[in-house]
């Protein structure tokens, strides 16, 4: 859904907020959510500069 220069740490946020009109490229889908639901994030990554 976001890949290459839509990862961004904006994009991150508004997707697990939910916030679609903050979202800039990829698919728009963000995250649906109530207030007694949890979210697991696993990131893995090799690291480097600029990486999220």
């Amino acid at each position: 859904d976001y890949v290459k220069d839509h990862v961004t740490v904006e994009n991150f946020f508004a997707v697990l907020l939910g916030n679609k009109s903050a979202v800039t490229g990829g698919s728009g889908k963000v995250v649906d959510s109530g207030p007694n639901d949890h979210i697991f994030v696993f990131y893995s990554d090799h690291g480097g500069p600029g990486v999220l």
